[in-house]
């Protein structure tokens, strides 16, 4: 079994395809071979219809050629208008006796550029940097690569290893949507200390107590009914926080868990694969499937904090 481009986790691939060498590798694995296809039925068809149209073609702009050399000859144009007749009906005939049965010439794809191998695979995570990787990415990486070895070896159909690598995509998507809440939570951190907010509440409380204006006291009541609206959401998030953090290390964890899963799958019942391949591929999938839930349940609850968060603060 081989990966494509196509099947590889969109955020991974974009990382990979900024390493030239990544394109060099794939550039590799797409050699073409051409090859000779005996035509269908639509061919010969589509082949006949095309030599009946050159030789009517043909025959009229002879004909036609011929009655202006009438004006001139008119034997000369008898001789001419026998040639308009049968010369290009012959030619037909002997095309149509060698050329509808000629095959097509084709340019395929070898079995190579079906997509990576599995050392083609950990060549291509080889060329980036380990700094580079989250830890649920480096997880993915070795899943995959032990998934191709184990579809390689017969342990799991082709089919039922293409849709266990559509769960591992889901689940590193689900990680990499989990990082960017995990950014605009830290980033509320800074508005949601809850010593500042107090300062800030008690501050704006003294200076509205002290305003003569009754439009600067007004302006100072809405300022403070803002803060104290922060100060009231402000224990919502670091816990919130806590739990992204902790569900994305329980995706690389659990990540991990499946490529030690993969891993004894490939290598049968004599290292403790007990269920089966049939049975251990299912549950390895309904282990995924029931983290991507997880990890969606918590980017949701993290998306209606954060968009409710940045609508209060303005």
């Amino acid at each position: 079994m081989r990966i494509t481009p196509d099947e590889i986790e969109a955020g991974l691939l974009a990382k990979l395809r900024q390493q030239p060498r990544f394109g060099a590798l794939l550039s590799a694995a797409d050699t073409n071979t051409t090859l000779e296809v005996p035509p269908g039925v639509a061919d010969k068809l589509a082949r006949a219809a095309t030599a009946v149209a050159g030789m009517l073609t043909a025959q009229v702009a002879l004909l036609l050629l011929g009655r202006a050399l009438a004006r001139a000859n008119a034997a000369l144009a008898i001789a001419f208008l026998l040639f308009a007749l049968f010369v290009p009906t012959i030619g037909a005939v002997i095309w149509f006796q060698t050329g509808l049965d000629r095959p097509r010439r084709v340019v395929a794809p070898t079995a190579a550029a079906r997509g990576l191998s599995v050392d083609e695979w950990r060549r291509a995570l080889a060329l980036l940097p380990a700094v580079e990787l989250s830890p649920a990415e480096e997880s993915y990486g070795e899943a995959v690569a032990t998934l191709l070895e184990a579809a390689g070896a017969g342990r799991m159909g082709e089919a039922e290893a293409r849709s266990l690598l559509a769960d591992l995509n889901a689940l590193l998507g689900g990680d990499r949507a989990l990082a960017a809440r995990e950014d605009d939570l830290a980033r509320l951190t800074e508005f949601a200390d809850p010593v500042r907010l107090g300062a800030e509440r008690d501050d704006l409380r003294a200076r509205r107590d002290a305003a003569v204006d009754l439009a600067a006291r007004a302006a100072l009541e809405e300022s403070l009914a803002m803060v104290e609206v922060r100060l009231a959401q402000a224990a919502d998030v670091p816990p919130l926080l806590e739990r992204v953090q902790a569900q994305r290390e329980a995706t690389a964890q659990g990540l991990t868990s499946l490529a030690a899963s993969l891993l004894r799958l490939k290598a049968g019942p004599d290292v403790g694969d007990t269920l089966g391949a049939g049975e251990s591929a299912r549950r390895a999938g309904e282990t995924a499937r029931a983290m991507v839930r997880q990890t969606r349940a918590v980017e949701e609850a993290a998306a209606e904090v954060t968009t409710l968060r940045t609508g209060a603060g303005r």
